[in-house]
């Protein structure tokens, strides 16, 4: 690790701990928050093409808040490769001062930039970029409180990327896609909601396809043409949402499982067992099935390499088509491998 990556994790650290963000653990720049049980407040920085060569360093600072029921959480990966669902300073301050106008030399100072062999360069930096972050990211993230705040936060800045439902009608596909939380529909709404809100929005997308809209710019022959397609595309969505609000307790458990995992993993919540499953003090704690077969030691997985190999599996296996999802949670589709402890065959 190099003066700037060192100097700005230790800064980022030590301040952010202020607000309730820990250090994830890892070799990525992220900083994630407890709220409640189900929501994770996550905040980062990812590099930016720098106006020079080395030693110069460039980024921005990034803020998101996933739920424990989506897919996974991911910290395995850089921020810059999980943009998708992350939001960036300059985009929070857009949205803050509406109707704003940034001209190219406005939407620099969201960009810092700094000599990262020089420690007073890095320090000033490190300053500056933090009070950027005060202003716009903690400030727009310490509002989330719900569910329903999570939807909200999405619908504004990221939209249809996460929340789409269409990934849930195949659920491999839907486990490929770590950071989708097309769940949260039917979490948060009825069956009769949400085929009234589906009703809505057709009706919104037809009042935009009007007959020279067809004319000038459509891909369809007809008005009529758009309003089949979007007919179908309605209740392809209202079928998909009713299959999984029959199964959601079970979906809803196994990515609770699977997340609480990788938080405590990564040093964001602590494991205090419970009665009912939850802390006294609201960290995100779930009763983990320990059974080896499920690679769910937790104690011990640390210091167990045959069980590591076995997480590991676990988190893929349905890609090989060794375990499919079910109504029933995961069950084996062939077989399930096995570690020998003693000399690592399978």
């Amino acid at each position: 690790m190099g003066l700037f990556e060192k100097m700005m994790n230790e800064y980022y650290t030590e301040k952010l701990a202020e607000y309730g963000y820990v250090k994830v653990k890892g070799r990525y720049p992220y900083w994630a928050k407890m709220v409640g049980d189900e929501i994770v407040l996550i905040i980062t920085y990812a590099s930016e093409m720098a106006n020079g060569t080395k030693p110069l360093e460039a980024f921005s600072l990034w803020g998101t808040v996933a739920t424990v029921y989506r897919p996974k959480i991911d910290f395995e990966h850089s921020p810059k490769s999980q943009r998708d669902y992350m939001v960036c300073s300059l985009r929070m301050y857009q949205s803050r001062v509406r109707g704003s106008y940034l001209p190219e030399e406005g939407k620099k100072r969201f960009i810092f930039q700094c000599n990262g062999a020089d420690e007073k360069s890095v320090k000033r930096v490190c300053e500056s970029s933090y009070k950027v972050c005060e202003e716009e990211i903690i400030s727009r993230l310490n509002i989330i409180k719900s569910l329903a705040d999570v939807k909200k936060f999405y619908d504004e800045y990221i939209g249809s990327r996460i929340l789409s439902i269409y990934p849930l009608r195949d659920m491999q596909v839907y486990y490929e896609n770590n950071s989708s939380e097309a769940l949260l529909w039917p979490i948060l709404y009825s069956k009769e909601e949400y085929v009234a809100i589906q009703m809505e929005n057709l009706s919104r997308y037809m009042e935009k396809i009007t007959e020279d809209y067809v004319i000038k710019r459509g891909r369809l022959a007809s008005r009529e043409d758009y309003h089949l397609e979007a007919k179908k595309k309605r209740d392809i969505n209202i079928d998909i949402f009713i299959n999984v609000k029959n199964k959601l307790d079970v979906i809803m458990k196994n990515n609770r499982e699977n997340n609480y995992f990788v938080l405590k993993k990564k040093g964001v919540i602590k494991w205090k067992q419970t009665q009912d499953g939850i802390s006294e003090t609201g960290d995100a704690i779930e009763n983990v099935n320990t059974d080896e077969s499920e690679a769910r030691d937790v104690e011990n997985v640390e210091n167990n390499w045959p069980s590591r190999i076995l997480i590991k599996i676990r988190e893929n296996a349905y890609k090989m088509g060794v375990y499919r999802y079910s109504t029933n949670g995961w069950e084996v589709k062939n077989r399930w491998f096995w570690t020998d402890s003693t000399n690592g065959s399978w």
